[in-house]
């Protein structure tokens, strides 16, 4: 259950280094506030540094990559220390294709040819802007100084565990940023140099891993994950060997291996049937919990048959792209059978002896008019996005050969449905359809808001702590008739404990269902969890986040230290806490949840920034 979020707090130095991999911690950097800008609002200044921080963060870390060139298989490094100082000469150099020739060459295969694409189409787009140089990346300077790199052996001799210790510094220069002309436009006349910031010198350490083939030294990003989660599980041997390889003689075998084995339920052969390039670190580290999670599946009363699988494969050379043209699916759990059919372009669901087309029952529609919406301007909406992505077409899956062998590659897959839909569009069509999004969302506003749409079987939560009733959906049309639709609590075992009488037999019926195994325990809203620290009573009533500052404040005071000593003894994780529990000095004194933007604003760049 996830009930708040952080927003994006401004830019900032440190966040130029925030695309270091990572298993504990980047670099972080002294916090410089930007200029504000001249003339225009907070906001309008923080949107502008939004996408220009952004264009500038994907300009240092895509326009180099498109030089590199030749046997993928080259770079890497002699040594872990010497794999992490290149790292670093390359961080200190804005060299981006420093960065990625210490990656393993199968973790630069999977990203090369799509950040290739990306760059021009941010180019085409009007994103980018023609004349960025493409061996430094301009506008940002980053220094790094008094490095150290710490290596710390494991189990096995082909991976090891670095941390690496150095002084980072970072300069950003708004004028020499490559801005293309669609943000130059969206802009104005806004004056770049006003983004201009610096970062004061500072040490910090972060982790990462590092893998030797042929050989050679490589940084990972994928291993430093696998070996991130397997410190958090105590620490258990990394295997010697992994998961068997389960490629295909075609793309289409290759195709009907991962969809047999996940027909057989049979992990194993699912992740030997992924592209190794892309899941090399997934497939070493699977035999540390595959036997577990087989046995639950086995312990599932589950069976899945599939049948008359056709493909159609486009592409030449080591990449193909496999499109589904029909199949057959027949999934039976605990007694129910119910099949799926993909015929003439068709999906056939049938349960029960009763069979939907997709292609011919639409099922039963809303009455829009009673929502808010207009239909006439609904079809509209719907004609302008057809028009806009007339020229998409679907790629189907990407397969690709890697060691004579054919695997299914599912970030290539993603990557070049990405790329469909943006080949698909212009600069004025993405325009045109945020237009039309825009006229319709302010439309139906204006006739009562999509509160008014009814979500079948989902509480209508508003915001965490609200008096709204949980276990039902209200609508409210024109004519003041209110029709409430009941939410299952099988659905959701939680639902049952909001229509307690209190808060204390809320906690009391949520604790209840931990015991009994219905419900995880992180599944349990915080405030209902130690309700002797004092925020459970505000949090039921609805008057939390309306309490007056010094209210507020009093009541964190309270609860905030009660919250941090469970944290600490580990019965509840500092995850779940919100961030006036565990940083209420950002507070200074105010309720941030009052309704004053700029309060809220300071309020999580304190604590998130």
């Amino acid at each position: 259950m996830v009930e708040y979020f952080a927003p994006r707090p401004g830019l900032k130095c440190e966040k130029i280094l925030s695309f270091l991999p990572r298993r504990v911690s980047t670099m972080p950097m002294a916090t410089v506030e930007p200029a504000a800008p001249h003339g225009g609002s907070r906001s309008r200044g923080k949107v502008i540094a939004a996408a220009v921080g952004a264009v500038a963060i994907i300009g240092a870390g895509v326009f180099a990559i498109t030089r590199i060139a030749g046997d993928s298989s080259s770079g890497g490094a002699s040594s872990p220390e010497a794999a992490a100082n290149d790292f670093l000469d390359a961080l200190d150099q804005e060299d981006v294709l420093g960065l990625v020739d210490v990656l393993l060459p199968g973790e630069r295969e999977t990203f090369r040819q799509p950040l290739q694409d990306l760059v021009g189409e941010l180019k085409r787009l009007e994103v980018l802007s023609p004349d960025a140089d493409l061996s430094k990346v301009s506008g940002i300077d980053i220094a790094i100084t008094d490095r150290r790199v710490d290596v710390h052996g494991t189990n096995v001799d082909d991976i090891v565990d670095l941390d690496v210790t150095a002084t980072a510094k970072a300069t950003l220069k708004g004028d020499e940023l490559p801005i293309g002309a669609w943000i130059r436009d969206a802009i104005g006349d806004q004056d770049m140099s006003e983004l201009d910031d610096e970062s004061e010198a500072e040490e910090d350490t972060f982790a990462i891993t590092a893998v030797r083939q042929d050989g050679r030294w490589y940084l990972s990003a994928f291993y430093s994950i696998a070996e991130s989660l397997r410190h958090e599980a105590d620490d258990p041997a990394i295997p010697i060997a992994g998961v068997q390889l389960n490629g295909g003689d075609s793309p289409q075998a290759a195709m009907d291996n991962l969809v047999n084995a996940a027909a057989g339920l049979d992990l194993a052969k699912m992740i030997g049937a992924l592209n190794p390039n892309e899941f090399e670190a997934l497939q070493r580290y699977a035999p540390l919990f595959l036997e577990d999670a087989q046995r639950e599946i086995a312990e599932a009363d589950v069976t899945v048959k599939v049948s008359n699988t056709a493909y159609e494969v486009t592409g030449s050379g080591d990449t193909r792209h496999v499109g589904v043209k029909a199949f057959q699916v027949e999934a039976t759990a605990e007694g129910d059978t119910a099949t799926f059919e993909l015929k003439d372009g068709c999906l056939l669901l049938t349960a029960e002896d009763e069979t939907v087309n997709t292609c011919e029952d639409l099922g039963e529609l809303p009455d829009l008019e009673t929502s808010g919406i207009d239909p006439a301007q609904l079809e509209d909406l719907q004609a302008t996005a057809k028009e806009v992505f007339s020229d998409y077409t679907n790629p189907g899956f990407t397969v690709q050969r890697v060691g004579g062998s054919w695997f299914v590659s599912p970030m290539a897959t993603g990557f070049d449905q990405l790329f469909a839909v943006s080949k698909a569009l212009t600069r004025d069509e993405i325009e045109e359809l945020v237009d039309h999004v825009e006229m319709f969302i302010e439309s139906v506003e204006e006739n009562g808001g999509f509160d008014e749409v009814p979500l079948p079987g989902l509480p209508d939560y508003t915001r965490p702590g609200a008096d709204d009733e949980p276990t039902a959906t209200t609508i409210e049309p024109d004519d003041a008739t209110v029709t409430t639709t009941e939410t299952s609590d099988d659905a959701d075992p939680g639902n049952r404990c909001f229509s307690e009488d209190d808060a204390q037999a809320a906690a009391d019926c949520f604790a209840s269902l931990v015991r009994r195994g219905e419900l995880e325990q992180s599944e349990v809203p915080w405030w209902l969890q130690h309700s002797e620290c004092g925020a459970t009573d505000a949090y039921w009533s609805g008057e939390y986040y309306n309490l007056a500052d010094d209210e507020f404040v009093a009541l964190i005071d309270k609860a905030a230290p009660c919250y941090q000593a469970v944290v600490a003894s580990g019965n509840i994780s500092a995850d779940v806490l919100p961030p006036e529990i565990t940083d209420p000095a950002c507070l200074e004194g105010h309720n941030p949840y009052n309704g004053d933007d700029e309060l809220l604003d300071a309020f999580y760049d304190c604590a998130f920034g």
